[in-house]
């Protein structure tokens, strides 16, 4: 079954946007939170929602980030959202998000 996760990208590192990777090592590093192929992802960046992601697999990419490990998880982009939704004053308030721990359970 699919899981659902946060995912928070740094400024520094737009390309993790742009390219729809998040480069953090061999699959299993605990940067990752435990995210597998078929989980969903919204990736939290300048603190704003804007798209939803699944997650395709892990293999290697070329660059800066991490340049001793090539490791890196890739996505597929399922939805983009128009206007972008801030974190704190958008997202967590929509009516039909219900805000509990389990979503922020990382095993």
């Amino acid at each position: 079954m699919a899981r659902l996760y946060f995912g928070k990208f740094s400024k520094q590192y737009p390309e993790q946007i742009e390219e729809l990777f998040y480069a953090a090592g061999p699959e299993g590093n605990e940067w990752y939170g435990g995210i597998k192929p078929g989980d969903y992802v919204f990736p939290i960046y300048q603190g704003k929602v804007e798209a939803l992601w699944v997650v395709r697999e892990y293999g290697k990419k070329e660059n800066r980030i991490n340049k001793e490990d090539q490791g890196v998880v890739f996505f597929d982009k399922v939805r983009d959202y128009k206007i972008p939704l801030r974190l704190a004053e958008e997202f967590i308030r929509y009516r039909y998000f219900e805000l509990d721990l389990k979503l922020f359970y990382c095993a």
